[in-house]
């Protein structure tokens, strides 16, 4: 596990040994005896749960020390105890939460005259862990996938204030909001006939929207291949009640086969799996000529990968993902067949919610279209996402955070290449999302576990825990906003971390 070093010294006179500093951790110990050692997060607690399973055991403790690079990070734990420690005890303590690397060592007193010579007492062995961690940290350790990481340089302060406190209906509100409009669909590059409205309760209230006010008139094909895309499906066949639904679903890494759909059927797909990290290549597989909508829910792939338009009816999004804004709005995106569908069709026996209402006298309300909201939105949160969207005009527009998110992706893409330790959750290189990077590790789930607190213990990396419903691995955000520098600067620590636990 990388170089070790011991440093001790000999009391003149007495010639009495203490070891000081083990790879950095500065402690006091007199080698001798029954000694436990181990690493521990420093973290209140820990050393009580310790302490109790050794009493429980009956096994007194005579000494204790503490070392630790730094408060809140790794620690390193040595006991002298009365008595040796039985294997059903070691076992306990290994399970302890937040314990690993626990270590029984008995060593002889140290003989006199090897002392006064230099010498010592026997070596003992073992692995213990040092301070062996990589010298240079990611200067922002966000790497959520939800809410995601605000822009670089991004500071609250420069946000434009003035409509805040003022209604969403003034002049000055409505202006914003249509603003954030008109930005929107530049950035997207949107055809000129489609239309883009800001509507209640993130990506889920959009495509819900979407859903409830259009599902029906034909038979649905629903596209899984993660969590939110079975929801999805949950929602037509258990909500809605619809009984010609076809599922097209595939297990997590992998994508079903797109092209068994049918054109003439709705059909429902995430553009990529945020909690899978599969994504399509492409729409290749929807039909130019088709007769039903697509729905795509593309809340981790908009403004980081390209959308074919052309076989897109419906998509929707949040702005707390690649452009790092806040939560709670969504966006919803319309075709002119969206519009249609919408003026043609009312669903029978089917209440719609204020929120979800589009159409009045069965026209389309344009005025959600053009600034206006169906209920009372954030100003500030409307600001912040007009400061994310103006960031990525300036960083080169649609094509600048593409690159942007390619490269951080491509920095794991080679780290996974060098290390037989680590894979990709989606087994296609075409298929794997370059935004939510979700990864396997030759770990079990508690070592996964342990690995992820080690990284936030150190403030190296946050949130990047694989999804609850996901196999046991990490998702490591690689969005527009994350800095290349940051990812680059992960790596190492993610071999440490993975190294501190795989033999604990």
């Amino acid at each position: 596990n990388g170089r070790r070093s011991i440093t001790g010294t000999v009391f003149p006179g007495t010639h009495e040994q203490r070891v000081v500093d083990i790879d950095g951790f500065r402690i006091d110990l007199d080698p001798a005896g029954h000694m436990l050692f181990f690493n521990n997060l420093d973290r209140p607690g820990v050393l009580k749960e310790v302490a109790g399973t050794l009493a429980a055991a009956g096994v007194n403790i005579g000494y204790f020390s503490l070392g630790r690079a730094q408060q809140g990070s790794t620690a390193l734990g040595l006991l002298k105890l009365d008595e040796a420690v039985d294997k059903a005890t070691m076992e306990r303590l290994r399970s302890l939460e937040d314990v690993f690397n626990v270590q029984a060592v008995e060593l002889e007193a140290a003989d006199e005259d090897a002392a006064a010579k230099g010498g010592g007492g026997d070596a003992f062995s073992g692995y213990i862990s040092g301070d062996n961690r990589p010298q240079v940290r990611p200067e922002n350790p966000e790497f959520s996938s939800g809410p995601c990481k605000k822009r670089p340089g991004y500071d609250l302060r420069n946000l434009y204030q003035q409509a805040l406190g003022r209604s969403h209906r003034s002049k000055l509100g409505k202006g914003r909001l249509q603003y954030s409009i008109e930005l929107s669909k530049q950035l997207l590059r949107l055809p000129e006939d489609y239309r883009l409205g800001i509507v209640p309760a993130s990506d889920t209230g959009a495509f819900e929207m979407a859903m409830w006010s259009m599902l029906g008139p034909r038979p649905v094909d629903m596209c899984y291949w993660e969590s939110f895309g079975k929801g999805w499906f949950g929602d037509a066949t258990s909500h809605l009640g619809l009984q010609d639904v076809t599922e097209h679903a595939a297990d997590y890494g992998h994508l079903p086969d797109l092209s068994k759909t049918n054109p003439d059927s709705d059909i429902c797909f995430t553009w990529n799996g945020t909690t899978s990290g599969v994504k399509v290549p492409n729409a290749d597989w929807v039909a130019a000529d088709r007769g039903g909508l697509t729905l795509c829910d593309a809340t981790s792939a908009a403004f980081a990968m390209e959308i074919d338009w052309p076989k897109v009816d419906v998509l929707t999004y949040s702005w707390q993902k690649v452009l790092g804004g806040e939560g709670g709005h969504g966006v919803l995106v319309l075709s002119p067949r969206a519009v249609e569908r919408l003026e043609s069709f009312t669903p029978a026996n089917r209440p719609l919610p204020k929120i979800f209402r589009m159409t009045k006298k069965g026209k389309l309300d344009e005025s959600i279209w053009k600034g206006s909201t169906i209920n009372t939105p954030s100003m500030l949160a409307v600001e912040d996402y007009i400061d994310a969207l103006e960031w990525g005009q300036r960083e080169g527009g649609l094509e600048g955070l593409i690159a942007r998110s390619t490269a951080n992706f491509q920095v794991l893409e080679k780290f996974v290449a060098r290390h037989d330790w680590i894979h990709f959750l989606a087994q296609k290189p075409e298929e794997r999302s370059n935004t939510s990077v979700c990864l396997t590790l030759d770990l079990p789930p508690e070592k996964v576990k342990l690995m992820i607190a080690l990284l936030e213990a150190e403030n190296v990396a946050l949130d990047i825990g694989a999804y609850r419903d996901a196999p046991a691995g990490l998702r490591i955000w690689c969005g527009a906003t994350v800095e290349k520098e940051d990812v680059e600067a992960l790596m190492p620590w993610l071999k440490w971390a993975y190294e501190e636990v795989k033999d604990s």
